[in-house]
């Protein structure tokens, strides 16, 4: 994402359905992850966020059971019940896993690499 005060989306999308949970200190919630790009996500889920609340996210894609976790995204926009999040702390063996993911469903050529 380029900015958090006016996001824009500068990474391709891909359409996904996956469960997924997602907190702080002071919550846990179950949601979906709706839209995956290499460095964030739309997802929907019932407990209200706020654009810059930081979260902790574990999500299960169907292809990797064992699932995904990441330590720390931050909100970028809300619109109802859907909100985008910034990916910034991801597992370094996850984050190869989604990038190779990303890979096969975009195409090598569409997915930014990460130097």
């Amino acid at each position: 994402m380029m900015s958090r005060t006016h996001p824009g989306r500068c990474h391709t999308r891909w359409p996904v359905q996956w469960l997924m949970l997602y907190g702080n200190d002071d919550f846990v919630a179950n949601g979906t992850v709706l839209e995956i790009t290499a460095k964030g996500w739309r997802v929907e889920g019932p407990m209200p966020v706020h654009p810059g609340m930081r979260l902790n996210i574990w999500v299960w894609p169907p292809e990797k059971p064992e699932g995904l976790h990441i330590g720390a995204a931050t909100v970028l926009w809300v619109k109802g019940y859907e909100f985008a999040l910034e990916i910034q702390d991801m597992n370094p063996i996850d984050q190869e896993w989604l990038t190779q993911f990303l890979d096969r469903a975009l195409g090598w050529y569409l997915v930014p690499r990460v130097a």
